[in-house]
């Protein structure tokens, strides 16, 4: 019998019919697997995107914190006389927003003003110098 099998055409035929099928089918599963987790990997690469903006968002804020709180404290020092502890706020607020400049390169939005700020601050410390 395992003789009929293996050479009757119709047994071989059928034989090579139903394994083309599998495999087809194979592939398929195959291809549709692989799209599968094409899409997955891509949206967990726009997630992992999202979330590092979010991040560098919540950084620039703090950041941008920073500065306003040195800008603060400069501004109650003035009031007392004391130029080099002024001239020591206006060095961190200007650090901290060089920093925020920095992160602001990921963050969607207009941060061109920040690099003024800089410069006012420059000009700041000059006339305090002065």
């Amino acid at each position: 019998m395992l003789i009929h099998l293996t050479t009757d055409p119709k047994v071989l035929g059928i034989l090579a019919w139903t394994s083309l099928a599998i495999t087809v089918l194979g592939f398929a599963v195959a291809i549709w697997q692989i799209m599968t987790t094409k899409r997955a990997a891509n949206a967990a690469r726009d997630a992992a995107l999202g979330l590092e903006q979010l991040v560098r968002s919540r950084e620039l804020l703090a950041k941008l914190g920073d500065a306003h709180n040195h800008l603060y404290a400069a501004a109650n020092h003035i009031v007392s006389g004391r130029r080099e502890t002024v001239s020591l706020c206006l060095e961190l607020s200007k650090a901290s927003i060089i920093e925020a400049i920095q992160l602001s390169r990921g963050v969607g939005g207009d941060w061109t003003e920040l690099r003024l700020l800089v410069g006012r601050l420059r000009d700041l410390e000059g006339r305090l110098a002065g």
